[in-house]
């Protein structure tokens, strides 16, 4: 069995983990929490598929605007393109732990897909926060913080898991 570099699996755990931590702020209601004090409102907090109201009911986001709509497909390719990283990164542990050749472009692949998903997830974030959000309505909540941490993370990972690829030949 092949011995691995500590960079590149752990980069391969960094990228794991920013995606989940994105996924987590994708599916959770908590992008905007309203204050409900101030304004009366039903909705309590806001995500960015879904309103919640004070009650506990949640109900579809029906009508976004252009501005959410963009939002939600940066940061849904964002997802997709960590995803993609995060499963070259297994590939090249198991070729590298089966001794199989593997291409050389999956190595330059790997980090170019999670910085293009940091990009694209950071982006996403830039245009919410000053062309959707509203700061009068209430505050920016966890799930916005989730999706910047697990962007961070993808970027972190992408470029430990580009210095371990290049620390050790794993295309022999």
């Amino acid at each position: 069995m092949a011995s691995l570099p500590p960079l590149l699996l752990i980069g391969t755990a960094v990228l794991c983990l920013g995606n989940l931590i994105h996924m987590i702020g994708l599916g959770t209601t908590h992008w905007v929490d309203v204050n409900t004090k101030k304004y009366h409102k039903a909705a309590s907090n806001i995500g960015l598929f879904k309103i919640c109201q004070k009650s506990g009911t949640c109900g579809d986001n029906t009508n976004p605007g252009s501005t959410l709509e963009a939002v939600r497909a940066l940061v849904i390719i964002g997802l997709l393109a960590g995803l993609l990283s995060a499963a070259i990164a297994i590939l090249v542990i198991l070729f590298k732990l089966l001794s199989k050749s593997l291409p050389k472009i999956l190595t330059i692949f790997c980090p170019i897909a999670a910085c293009s998903a940091f990009g694209l997830i950071i982006i996403g974030i830039i245009v919410y926060a000053t062309d959707y959000f509203d700061s009068r309505l209430g505050s920016l909540g966890y799930s916005f913080g989730l999706s910047i941490v697990g962007a961070l993370l993808l970027a972190a990972g992408g470029i430990l898991f580009f210095v371990g690829a290049k620390s050790v030949n794993l295309h022999t």
